[in-house]
């Protein structure tokens, strides 16, 4: 992310703290459990960040999946999961 270290000061700029405050919707955060691309970690680090800043996050973890949604059960189990959390939070009526 163009950072040179952790006492980098543009580390701030990119902390999941920092931007959490931010946030004013609620996330949906949906990981494969399996990912190489991204570490599953990530999506819990930016999950209990949120958390701490009282924000609205769900995590949907992918059992057995990778970045690519590469199964169809996963693949529906995501699209279920959007599904629900839009019609939570942005219903069409």
């Amino acid at each position: 992310m163009g950072v040179r270290g952790p006492d980098d000061p543009a580390v701030d700029g990119i902390s999941t703290d920092q931007a959490s405050g931010c946030i004013t919707v609620p996330v949906l955060l949906i990981h494969g459990r399996d990912d190489t691309v991204v570490d599953y970690e990530q999506s819990h680090v930016m999950y209990d960040a949120l958390r701490k800043a009282k924000k609205s996050v769900e995590l949907v973890t992918l059992k057995n999946e990778d970045h690519w949604l590469s199964r169809s059960g996963t693949r529906l189990q995501m699209l279920e999961a959007s599904v629900g959390f839009l019609r939570a939070h942005n219903p069409p009526d």
